[in-house]
């Protein structure tokens, strides 16, 4: 789809390992399936103390209503300036019964997705009425082992429930590419973390209990069905 051109996809990453480890098992996953259209639905359970917890709110704060709608990005994002932040404001227009919020998070190019970058870029072309954040950033180096050991295991379930092709490498394979990953990583993203994103632009709808009823990657269509 023409509208997802430019996601800063994490699933990307997945496709990478599979097109990786390939060469390493029996190389039957170079012609895997497409992954799962982006802007399909989940439904999460968030307790409402902790949806939020750690964002710092740089306009307006913690927004409530029997609907609101999150948009996630980062800073440096083609689609979600591109396209994803001005069909917000839009939607801001049109629909003034219902409440809305922006989390510019970081999961990736932190020296260009920051929160300097957030107010000097984004926060100007949002909607002034939308309540705007920006993500904790818990640097990596300090996760314990035990925490950093069992993060790595749930991206190895979690690729593997997006790709189930990799059922057909061994995990071990999988978990070194993931390590190798994650060497790379200087941050971890709690509220990204949290909500269990994939990319950017994701579009959410949260419940007056801040329940996530909705969770779409790429773009709002159906979000308010």
């Amino acid at each position: 789809d023409h509208r997802d051109l430019h996601l800063c996809d994490r699933r990307q990453r997945q496709m990478c390992i599979r097109d990786r480890v390939s060469t390493q098992s029996t190389g039957t996953l170079r012609a895997h399936k497409p992954m799962s259209d982006p802007s399909t639905l989940k439904e999460h359970i968030s307790d409402k103390s902790q949806l939020f917890s750690g964002v710092e709110w740089l306009r307006g704060g913690e927004p409530s209503g029997e609907q609101v709608c999150i948009l996630v990005v980062q800073a440096n994002c083609p689609g979600c300036v591109d396209r994803a932040i001005p069909t917000l404001n839009k939607l801001v227009k049109s629909n003034p019964e219902k409440t809305f919020a922006v989390v510019s998070t970081a999961f990736e190019e932190f020296e260009h997705n920051t929160r300097q970058a957030t107010i000097d870029a984004l926060l100007p072309a949002i909607d002034e009425h939308v309540a705007v954040a920006f993500d904790r950033l818990r640097s990596m180096s300090k996760l314990t082992e035990d925490e950093k050991r069992a993060k790595i295991e749930a991206e190895v379930d979690n690729a593997i429930k997006h790709a189930p092709q990799l059922q057909l490498v061994p995990r071990v394979i999988i978990v070194q590419y993931i390590e190798q990953d994650w060497s790379k990583r200087l941050f971890e993203p709690e509220f990204f973390t949290r909500i269990a994103g994939q990319g950017t632009p994701t579009w959410l709808l949260v419940d007056e209990n801040q329940k996530i009823v909705k969770q779409q990657l790429g773009n709002h269509d159906g979000l308010f069905d």
